[in-house]
C-alpha cells in the first residue's frame, strides 16, 4: 500500500525542525535539573555536581542539536532547506539562554572542596 506523504511546506519545516530541537533542548536541560537534584552522588561538592551536570547536558545539546540540524541534509527537505534551518536557529537564542542560566546557577554555588 503506498504511502501518501504531503510535500512540506517552508512553514510546516521550520515549525518541524524548531520543535525537535526544543525537544533536544527540553531533554537537555532535565538532565541538567536532575543532575542538580541528585545532589548526593559522593562528589566533594554541590557545585562539582552542578558542572558534572551542565558538562552532560551540554554534551547532549550539542549532539542533538547537530543531529537535528543535519535532518536538513535528508531529500525529504529539499526545496525547503533555507525554512527548515531557520526554524532550527531559532531555538538557538533558548539554547544560549538556558546555558547561561545553567552557568550562572554553578557559579552561585560555593566550593566546599579543599584543593
Amino acid at each position: 500500500m503506498p504511502v501518501v506523504t504531503t510535500p512540506l511546506t517552508p512553514m510546516n519545516a521550520g515549525i518541524a525542525l524548531s520543535g525537535r530541537a526544543a525537544t533536544v533542548l527540553g531533554a537537555a536541560t532535565a538532565v541538567f535539573l536532575l543532575g542538580i537534584h541528585l545532589q548526593g552522588d559522593g562528589v566533594c561538592s554541590p557545585d562539582e555536581t552542578a558542572v558534572n551536570a551542565f558538562i552532560v547536558a551540554a554534551m547532549i545539546a550539542v549532539v542533538g542539536l547537530t543531529a537535528v540540524a543535519l535532518t536538513v541534509l535528508r531529500s525529504r527537505y529539499r526545496g525547503v532547506r533555507v525554512a527548515a534551518l531557520a526554524g532550527w536557529c531559532a531555538t538557538l537564542l533558548p539554547a544560549y539562554l538556558l546555558m547561561d542560566w545553567s552557568m550562572r546557577y554553578i557559579a552561585s554555588t560555593s566550593s566546599g572542596c579543599p584543593m
